[in-house]
């Protein structure tokens, strides 16, 4: 080892010193928009420092390894709070809805791998909520009437479009808008009442917009808080709020979602379910940006990603029973 040290130490020292500054910027997300880009890397964080702290602490630069070995401790800790319980409730129940999030991305233009996709589900689907959903999207969409006969077409030549599919009638639909923000967006909140619930589930979809500058950031964090807020007030006896919200539960903004609307943050698995980039990306590059949050009054009985139809996003899959 000591024939390799000074090798070591030179390559391993600017990577502790990149990781420090990474993870130093992600404490600032609650001040400024790019800060707040670095915060949904907590997971990466924790192991870059477990695996730099092993290697210097092995050529024994005891100062930058403690560098390291401080930011995995701080990041582990981090992701131990947001342990889920899913594990509690994973015998399947009878009274279940199963609802599927899926950024479709906008660019693909054949939609034949989507369509084999809900055909091959619909028996098991509830509700699909499908974003940026193009008008290629919502063409199949109608051609899949007899499999989900309830739908809701508004789709885009942009990434801010939305077609719902469900086998089950809405008994409540809203389209909530956002006046005065820079970008034109939107959410919509549907009630389903699958039959065999015992009560009816309102279920907003968001797709919020992605975060990329300071007036983006702001406008991202409003949609984010004005949905939760419109959850939390909602008298529905079960809700659930879904969407690519192109935020981590690491980022501070996440916590002030929970804390408005009342979802129970901790329903879903072990660890939260990296959802994008999809396409080529290896496991540890990719986040959690989709989301699948119910009420108290639900339990988690499975959720899971499945392999994207030519998307940069997994779809996510979570089945919930009544309490």
């Amino acid at each position: 080892m000591d024939r390799y040290r000074p090798l070591l130490i030179k390559n391993f020292r600017p990577l502790a010193l990149t990781l420090c500054i990474c993870y130093g910027l992600s404490l600032l997300a609650r001040w400024h928009w790019f800060a707040d880009l670095f915060s949904h890397f907590t997971l990466q964080y924790a192991i870059g420092g477990l695996l730099i702290g092993a290697v210097l602490l092995a050529v024994r630069d005891w100062k930058w390894a403690a560098v390291a070995v401080t930011i995995f401790l701080l990041n582990a800790t981090e992701l131990g709070r947001h342990v889920g319980h899913a594990a509690e409730a994973v015998t399947p129940a009878r009274n279940t809805v199963t609802i599927v999030q899926y950024n479709r991305n906008v660019g693909p233009k054949n939609q034949d791998a989507l369509k084999s996709w809900l055909s091959a589900n619909a028996s098991r689907f509830d509700i699909v909520i499908i974003q940026e959903a193009s008008p290629g999207v919502s063409t199949i969409a109608r051609e899949l009437i007899g499999l989900y006969p309830y739908q809701i077409h508004e789709p885009r030549d942009h990434a801010f479009g939305m077609v719902i599919l469900s086998r089950h009638e809405f008994e409540g639909l809203e389209k909530i808008l956002f006046p005065d923000q820079p970008y034109n967006n939107f959410s919509a909140r549907v009630i389903i009442h699958p039959p065999p619930l015992k009560h009816p589930v309102a279920i907003y979809a968001l797709h919020a917009v992605p975060p990329m500058s300071d007036a983006l950031w702001h406008q991202r964090n409003y949609e984010l808080q004005a949905v939760a807020e419109r959850v939390g007030a909602d008298k529905t006896p079960h809700r659930v709020m879904i969407g690519d919200w192109n935020i981590t539960p690491y980022s501070p903004f996440y916590g002030d979602v929970l804390r408005a609307s009342g979802l129970d943050g901790k329903a879903r698995t072990i660890m939260p379910q990296p959802t994008w980039p999809a396409l080529g990306f290896p496991w540890l590059t990719q986040i959690p940006i989709d989301h699948v949050l119910p009420d108290t009054s639900l339990r988690l009985v499975t959720q899971k990603r499945e392999a994207p139809t030519h998307s940069d996003h997994y779809a996510l899959i979570a089945t919930f029973a009544e309490k």
